[in-house]
């Protein structure tokens, strides 16, 4: 099983995300954050409703607070994805940019702006951007996946998985995949 699933960014069809996606994209790592798939899939499912099929920053901005509660975003996630949608508004061509930097400056702008920090920038780096070279210890997923690895009783550290990005570079981002299909596989008997 694990050999038939690529991960996406070695699909010959892989393109990266087009800049008109780029504010929905970005305000799905929000909705994601320390969330199951599942609720974090309803919640984007509601927003997207909320803006009429379309997530970007002008429809957005013209949801209130109440909208935005209704939809499950908590005052947190409110404030991130409203403050992102004013910078789209305010300045696109340095959202823009982001699609082409290298990935220390794409992980610098992306945990420069509220509630966006380091595992954001990363899932932004391997999923819509197909980043190559994106070792994801901050996820508990890639943890767990090298804990059931390598036969651990406990799940690694963040601390503890840092220093292998030097290990696995530059496919960082396949082991951090492999890591993630890996928990799909049953426990050996």
């Amino acid at each position: 099983m694990i050999s038939s699933t690529l991960p996406p960014m070695l699909d010959s069809d892989f393109k990266g995300v087009e800049y008109e996606d780029l504010f929905a994209n970005l305000s799905r790592k929000v909705i994601h954050q320390q969330l199951s798939t599942k609720v974090a899939a309803v919640i984007e499912a509601r927003l997207l409703d909320a803006c009429g099929g379309r997530i970007d920053a002008s429809k957005v901005l013209t949801l209130t607070s109440e909208d935005l509660a209704k939809v499950g975003l908590s005052r947190s996630k409110q404030r991130a994805i409203n403050e992102l949608a004013s910078i789209f508004i305010a300045d696109p061509d340095s959202m823009h940019a982001i699609l082409s930097d290298n990935d220390e400056v794409v992980i610098e702008r992306i945990t420069s702006l509220y509630g966006f920090g380091h595992w954001s920038a990363q899932m932004f780096l391997l999923f819509d951007l197909g980043r190559r070279d994106v070792w994801a210890p901050l996820d508990l997923g890639v943890r767990k996946g090298y804990q059931k690895l390598k036969g651990l009783e406990e799940v690694p550290t963040f601390g503890q998985l840092k220093g292998l990005s030097e290990i696995y570079s530059p496919i960082g981002s396949m082991a951090t995949w492999y890591l993630w299909r890996i928990l799909e596989l049953p426990l050996p008997s």
